[in-house]
This record gives C-alpha cells, structure tokens and sequence, in this order.
C-alpha cells in the first residue's frame, strides 16, 4: 500500500503530469483570444447561423415560386395543389427554425439563468 500511495504522490506533485501539445501556427491568434477552450464553439455556432440564415432564405425562395406557380396556374387543379403544399411546407420549415429559437430559450433558461445565452447574434470572425 505504502508503495502505491508513493506513486500516487509522484504523479499528482508534479504541475503538469501529462505535458503539453502546442496547437498549430494558423490558429495561435484565435486560441490567445479564446483561451478557456471556446473556438470550436465559436465555429460550429457560426456553422449553426448560417444554416438558420439559409433554411429562412430557402423559406422565401418557396414562397417566390409557390406563388408564382399559384398564379399561373390557370385554374389547374394539380398546379394549385402543388402550390398550396409548396407554401405549406415553407410554413412547416419556419415553424421548425421558431421552435428551434423557443427551445434554446428555454435551454439557456435552465441551464444558465439566461434566456439568451445561446440567442447572441454575434458571429464571430478571426
């Protein structure tokens, strides 16, 4: 036992047991910027507002051509179904990006006692 509690003491007494691992030249600015570790978080939340950003142009680009399709239809029942489920689907999707928005809200909530910790709409650049 004493020969364990030994190494034990030998191992946590030293500052740094398992050594360090230097990060490539390219993102030494970021990781002097963001030393507790953020940067990959930084990266996928601007991944994440960009894909928001789309899925809403996307939605506006569906509406365009929903109604597009809508008024020249001519009376075309098949046209104005298609159409109808275009636009119905467009609803769908903005659905889906709001709740997504109420959610973290509510996560952010819970989690940190801020409604907007993960509402910040600041995207970050090197």
């Amino acid at each position: 036992m004493e020969q364990v509690n030994k190494i034990i003491n030998t191992i946590y007494a030293q500052d740094d047991p398992w050594g360090k691992v230097a990060p490539p030249e390219v993102f030494k600015d970021e990781i002097e910027r963001y030393p507790t570790g953020g940067l990959l978080f930084v990266y996928v939340n601007n991944f994440i507002k960009v894909i928001i950003v789309a899925a809403g142009m996307f939605a506006l680009f569906n509406f365009i051509t929903a109604g597009y399709t809508f008024i020249t239809s001519g009376g075309n029942p098949d046209k104005v179904e298609e159409a109808w489920t275009k636009i119905w689907h467009s609803f769908m999707g903005l659905a889906v990006i709001a709740l997504s928005f109420i959610l973290a809200g509510i996560a952010g909530q819970l989690l940190f006692d801020n409604p907007t910790y993960f509402l910040q709409f600041r995207i970050w650049t090197p």
